[in-house]
C-alpha cells in the first residue's frame, strides 16, 4: 500500500475502481478493486462477475482478500493440510471463482484485485 510521509493511505478499499499510483512493467497504470463476495458455503463453488476490462495483468491481492470465519478474518486463498478446509481462488477475464472444501465456509468474504486495463 502506498502511504504519504504521515502514514496515511493514498487509497482505501473500495468496490469502485481506483488507480494505485503504481505502474506495470510496460508503464500502464495498475488499478485495484474490492469485490464483496458475500457468504461462502461448504462444498460449493461461487462464480462472481468482477466487471473489469482486463489488460494482460490481473492478480488477487492477498493483503486485502479475506473471509470472516469463526470470528476471525482469514486471508484467502486459504491453504490447509486438510483439503476439506481449503478455500481456493481463481480469477479469469470475467469472473472470480471461489471453491470451498466440504469443511470450509465463511460468514462473509471480500476479494481485492490488482490489474491493468486493455
Amino acid at each position: 500500500m502506498l502511504v504519504d510521509r504521515f502514514g496515511n493511505a493514498f487509497q482505501n478499499l473500495s468496490e469502485q475502481e481506483q488507480d494505485t499510483g503504481e505502474r506495470w512493467i510496460d508503464g500502464k497504470p495498475i488499478y485495484t478493486k474490492t469485490i464483496d463476495v458475500g457468504q461462502l458455503f461448504s462444498g460449493q463453488q461461487a462464480h462472481i462477475k468482477h466487471g473489469i476490462n482486463i489488460g494482460h495483468y490481473i492478480v488477487v491481492d492477498p493483503s486485502y482478500s479475506y473471509a470472516f470465519i469463526d470470528g476471525l478474518y482469514i486471508n484467502i486463498p486459504k491453504p490447509d493440510v486438510n483439503a476439506n478446509n481449503v478455500i481456493s481462488l481463481f480469477v479469469s477475464n470475467t469472473e472470480i471463482v471461489i471453491t470451498c472444501g466440504s469443511g470450509a465456509s465463511a460468514n462473509s468474504c471480500v476479494v481485492t484485485l490488482r490489474y491493468t486495463k486493455a
